[in-house]
């Protein structure tokens, strides 16, 4: 007999539905931003340590820049703005340096993202990222496999609006 969540999930992954029937993408995406570092963000930085997704090729010593407390002010944005998303941002620099590409956008899809599945936790989609100085090609094309946004903010202008304990920059895009 077994289990009909099983089979489901059993017949979904065989017809690559998590890569097939991704969800649209909305025709207008609300966006509340948070300010992930300044200067240049590596990837490395996104993923390593007990806070994130390990790669063999990181030592367990090393520190996830997303800290717990950055992770609560996400929360409290996504609380604030449950209309919007949270896009995270190098300021000044460069978003998604470095070679833990995968590992670094399933961790900005699990503090940002949409839930891929209900049978799947930790397996989050959709993430939005930006950098002042671009986006590492790279880093956009794996940002994408996930049916994510990756913003060139290069040329963009920023108006701030003061909050209780944040400044958050809104804004609207549409595709």
């Amino acid at each position: 007999m077994g289990s009909a969540i099983a089979k489901d999930i059993l017949e979904s992954y065989a017809k690559a539905e998590f890569f097939t029937k991704l969800p649209e993408v909305a025709e207008e995406i609300k966006v509340v931003t948070f300010i992930a570092g300044e200067g240049d963000i590596s990837t490395d930085l996104l993923s390593p340590g007990n806070q994130g997704t390990l790669s063999f090729r990181q030592r367990t010593s090393r520190k996830c820049m997303i800290t717990p407390e950055a992770q609560d002010e996400i929360k409290m944005l996504q609380a604030q703005h449950p209309d919007a998303s949270v896009m995270l941002i190098a300021e000044k620099g460069t978003m998604g340096v470095g070679s833990s590409r995968m590992s670094g956008v399933n961790n900005v899809a699990l503090w940002t993202g949409k839930q891929a599945s209900p049978y799947v936790p930790f397996v989050n989609i959709a993430p939005i990222v930006a950098g002042t100085n671009g986006i590492s090609p790279i880093f956009l094309t794996t940002v994408d496999v996930t049916g994510g946004i990756g913003i060139d903010l290069q040329n963009w202008v920023k108006k701030l609006m003061k909050t209780a304990t944040l400044s958050v920059m809104k804004m609207v895009i549409l595709f």
